[in-house]
């Protein structure tokens, strides 16, 4: 079985519809490529163990990065310490390794740009990211990971009548 992960970084209480949906398409995902022998896990800290640890649990999120063959990252309004410090992670790791390819998603939100906004830009800009890829509607995230791993596992990925397919299966 070939297996990807992809890591997702957001802030969990103001994107966790957003992470609901991610995980639901995720799986609508597997149930589809999962008979060509190929899989997608999703990383997310709801899904890493809870238990105690001997250093900062953030460390042992961020030690999953590197294993990681896609980073994507939500933000809106504000970019969260802990979300930063994976993004940091995230491009350490491609710095040295290649991968994770890295995606950032900001929602467009009316008002002034925060400081983290601008410091996150930067990061990405510094990394040769042209530019953090604005979206209104969640389903232009979905659209673009649905791509990702189409790409990952040379899968034929087409959109039809609004509706994003996978080998011609219905994902979303």
């Amino acid at each position: 079985m070939e297996e990807i992960n992809i890591f997702l970084a957001s802030s969990i209480d103001k994107f966790q519809q957003e992470r609901r949906k991610f995980g639901t398409v995720v799986q609508r995902v597997n149930q589809v490529i999962i008979r060509r022998g190929y899989y997608v896990k999703l990383i997310v800290c709801e899904y890493l163990s809870n238990e105690i640890s001997i250093r900062r649990k953030q460390e042992d999120y961020n030690a999953q990065i590197p294993t990681s063959e896609l980073f994507f990252l939500l933000a809106g309004g504000t970019v969260g310490e802990y979300t930063l410090e994976e993004l940091e992670c995230a491009i350490k790791a491609n710095e040295e390794n290649q991968k994770p390819e890295i995606y950032i998603f900001l929602r467009e939100e009316d008002g002034p740009e925060d400081e983290s906004i601008k410091k996150m830009k930067s990061m990405a800009e510094n990394l040769g990211l042209e530019h953090v890829i604005s979206f209104s509607e969640f389903n232009e995230v979905l659209k673009a990971l649905v791509v990702e791993i189409g790409k990952a596992f040379s899968l034929d990925v087409s959109s039809k009548n609004g509706r994003m397919l996978i080998d011609g299966a219905t994902i979303m």
